[in-house]
């Protein structure tokens, strides 16, 4: 696969990680600042409304992502939490073209056991996008 294919993966899963946001925060006026942990900048001012502009900068740094411990931190955390590992898959091919389909597959099967544990429960979304994946993968190398 081509490092084309894998970019443009890695954006559709930054997408998917807007949408989660947005389907939670778009619109409403959150009152803790969001900064980006190395450089101190701030990615979104306390209680301003919440754009998809601004869920993009937040996805874009999502790393580096700090903000003050609250109910709202939590929950932010849990939905950028499985897609940033999916994009650590993506981005790991690019930087060290590691084959992404062995890591998904392995993904899944750690992701199964957490839920199994009761250590975590990943989002709808998350999984449908990592099967999806998956799914991708398996076809590619098909060809």
């Amino acid at each position: 696969m081509s490092n084309n294919n894998m970019k443009q993966k890695i954006e559709e899963i930054k997408e998917a990680m807007v949408e989660c946001l947005a389907d939670i925060m778009l619109g409403e006026h959150i009152p803790l600042e969001f900064l980006h942990e190395e450089t101190a900048e701030i990615l979104y001012p306390a209680n301003r409304k919440m754009t998809k502009t601004i869920l993009r900068k937040v996805v874009n740094n999502y790393r580096f992502l700090l903000i003050d411990p609250s109910p709202i931190r939590n929950k932010i955390l849990e939905v950028l939490h499985p897609y940033g590992l999916l994009l650590d898959t993506y981005e790991d091919w690019v930087n060290e073209h590691q084959y992404p389909l062995r890591r998904l597959k392995s993904m899944l099967k750690q992701w199964e056991l957490e839920e199994a544990n009761n250590n975590y429960i990943f989002s709808g979304d998350a999984w449908r996008l990592l099967l999806k994946l998956i799914k991708s993968e398996q076809n590619q190398s098909n060809v």
